[in-house]
């Protein structure tokens, strides 16, 4: 978080070419399928997103509220918080913070950092590292460190199907490792 906003104090003294975008989604929903009198449950989705052309750099922040009749619902939280900063030297991208994550190992947040190096046109490989975190009631990956690289082939047809609603394919390869938590069993010597 101290690094976000670092890099967005650093960019509005450099630059004035920059904008900020938000919105604010609020819903509020009854479920009685466990409880005959409902269980009632309100939310509040907030996004902060930051771009600064001139200087190649973006952020996004992301906030969930949730109050609920039901305590175990109830929750407040930074669903992403992130920078990102494209070098003009070279074809590279950097993400730090906290931002989602997508692959094999599920759907998942990761607090960390995330390196794009742009091969040619349609290749790039994303090297990233991090702890994970889980969304919600998710099934996804859970351990104290989380890292990978993947590369991606960005196919683009010169043909539109209308069959499929196809406008373009990604194929990626990729590797990943977790570092799961260790868990100790004490023995119980009551025999």
């Amino acid at each position: 978080m101290t690094l976000l906003c670092w890099l967005l104090s650093n960019a509005w003294v450099s630059a004035q070419a920059d904008s900020w975008r938000g919105s604010v989604r609020t819903k509020v929903q009854t479920d009685n399928r466990y409880d005959v009198s409902g269980d009632y449950t309100g939310e509040v989705w907030g996004q902060m997103v930051y771009s600064n052309p001139t200087e190649k750099l973006n952020g996004n922040i992301s906030v969930l509220s949730r109050l609920s009749t039901d305590n175990y619902r109830d929750k407040q939280e930074i669903y992403q918080a992130f920078a990102e900063k494209q070098f003009e030297r070279m074809p590279v991208r950097l993400r730090a913070g906290r931002f989602e994550k997508s692959d094999n190992l599920g759907l998942y947040l990761v607090d960390g950092a995330q390196l794009n190096y742009q091969v040619s046109s349609p290749i790039s490989v994303d090297i990233y590292a991090g702890r994970p975190l889980r969304i919600d009631h998710v099934q996804s990956v859970h351990g104290k460190r989380v890292a990978g690289v993947e590369s991606v082939l960005q196919f683009a047809p010169h043909f539109m199907s209308s069959v499929w609603g196809l406008e373009h394919t990604d194929f990626g390869l990729g590797m990943q490792t977790v570092a799961q938590h260790t868990i100790q069993r004490s023995q119980n010597s009551d025999a």
